[in-house]
């Protein structure tokens, strides 16, 4: 029970993680800001399917036992808070599951674009050795999304792993992640951004 929620508080944590990457087009290198990621920044979602809201902000910093300094992703719905700890360089974007041990998921490799694929491997700092999760991501397409927020141009990217519903993310320069698709389980669309100046 305790890895199907910490898997669920990683899949979610991970959208918004992807969303919140940089991104480096090849045409003159020019950096896009994948992530918005100052402090008090505030995303709110609609979650379509089980009409309910969700509140994901970054709340400060933490020391991580490994990582150094991380950002403190705080994420709030139906009465809940859940926090996972990010660390974003210019080599990509890693999310830990705590503070103290290594276990963590390797979001992001930099630069990227259409085409990319990456993979990586969830542990659960080794709780059930033998059963790690080979996840696999692949950036499809840049596509116009509608959600409540307006009109976006994004990254259109699909996470998959072995005995999981494929998710679907879409990723708006200056915003980050506007949209987040699993057929029958969620459709979570932006409502509202906020990033202080």
């Amino acid at each position: 029970m305790k890895r199907n929620i910490i898997t669920l508080v990683a899949i979610f944590a991970l959208s918004f993680i992807l969303l919140s990457s940089d991104c480096e087009e090849e045409n003159g290198g020019v950096a896009t800001n994948y992530f918005p990621h100052a402090d008090q920044t505030t995303w709110v979602f609609d979650e379509v399917i089980e009409d309910e809201t969700i509140t994901m902000k970054l709340d400060g910093t933490e020391n991580h036992a490994t990582a150094g300094e991380v950002q403190v992703l705080e994420m709030t719905t139906g009465g809940e808070t859940f926090y996972t700890y990010i660390k974003a360089t210019d080599n990509g974007v890693t999310m830990y599951f705590d503070l103290t041990t290594d276990d963590r998921w390797e979001i992001l490799q930099y630069p990227i674009k259409v085409g990319d694929t990456w993979h990586w491997d969830i542990t659960y700092n080794d709780e059930n050795p033998g059963n790690d999760e080979e996840w696999h991501a692949e950036v499809l397409a840049e596509e116009n999304v509608s959600v409540p927020a307006g009109e976006f141009t994004a990254l259109k990217i699909t996470l998959s792993s072995a005995g999981y519903v494929d998710e679907t993310f879409w990723f708006a320069s200056g915003t980050g992640w506007v949209r987040d698709y699993a057929e029958g389980y969620y459709d979570r669309q932006l409502r509202s951004f906020n990033q202080p100046s």
